[in-house]
């Protein structure tokens, strides 16, 4: 298939290539609106990664840049299942709520799932440019963990410390709500953060922009400009979410002084003892 072979040819077709992979999962948008920014996002995410895998062996990629493809598509498909089973079976009224997103309410449904499409590619692009770095030569390849390069192991390791860090908050708040719903998630890995999903998803985007930037500055410094856009998109979502998560949240739970309120005072938002 023409379109796997995203890693030879210009740089700029590439990313166009990149688009394409993950605009094909948004067409769910076209049928439920919602899936652009649920299902859709982690099955773009994963579909990337899986291309990427798929237009070379792991020998031609090496280990970092197969670590760092397989962290695309393990951390697409935790998170589609999960959003799926959510707005299907877990959290009915999360629905109601997202169908009131402008995204979900867009009168021309075509130009969310552009957009945001190409938004995933950006995302996702710094796993692109160390794939196309290793094959071509470029960057040279590690065939063992001790021969890839501190930096990346560290980048790499952050990556999947966020996805699953991402999972287990998942994991934590689904587990508490399905005990009582009516109750904030303060339990798990929620006694240190207020939103240690949230932190997971920060942390697993870093990782992947920070493992790559070698390999951009190899392939062309230009392509650290739309990686760069894609991260600060994603850190700028996550700061509000979590800021508007903590408005709802003093709201709906204020008057639960002797719980919720000294939670709060105890813990921060992202990063413990910190922020």
């Amino acid at each position: 298939m023409p379109i796997l072979q995203i890693l030879q040819g210009p740089a700029y077709i590439a990313i166009l290539k990149l688009w394409a992979v993950t605009f094909v999962p948004c067409c769910l948008g076209f049928v439920d609106p919602v899936a652009v920014f649920s299902t859709g996002y982690g099955l773009s995410c994963a579909a990337a990664g899986a291309v990427l895998l798929a237009s070379a062996s792991k020998t031609s990629l090496g280990l970092a840049a197969f670590a760092h493809c397989a962290g695309l598509v393990a951390y697409g498909m935790r998170l589609a299942i999960f959003l799926f089973w959510r707005q299907n079976f877990g959290y009915p009224e999360w629905r109601k709520r997202a169908a009131n997103s402008p995204e979900a309410r867009a009168k021309n449904v075509a130009i969310p799932v552009a957009l945001c499409s190409l938004f995933y590619a950006l995302l996702c692009s710094p796993a692109l440019w160390a794939s196309r770095a290793a094959v071509s030569g470029a960057m040279p390849t590690a065939a063992s963990l001790a021969a890839i390069p501190t930096y990346a192991k560290v980048a790499l390791g952050v990556q999947w410390f966020g996805l699953i860090l991402e999972a287990i908050g998942d994991f934590n708040k689904a587990a508490s709500k399905a005990a009582n719903k009516d109750k904030p998630c303060m339990s798990g890995v929620y006694k240190f953060v207020r939103h240690p999903n949230y932190a997971g998803e920060i942390l697993f985007w870093i990782g992947t922009f920070v493992a790559g930037v070698e390999s951009m500055l190899v392939v062309g410094a230009w392509t650290v400009a739309p990686a760069a856009l894609g991260l600060f998109g994603i850190l700028s979502l996550m700061f509000r979410v979590t800021n508007r998560l903590d408005e709802k949240q003093s709201e709906k739970y204020s008057s639960d002084v002797d719980d919720y309120v000294a939670y709060v005072k105890r813990t921060k938002k992202l990063i413990p003892f910190v922020y």
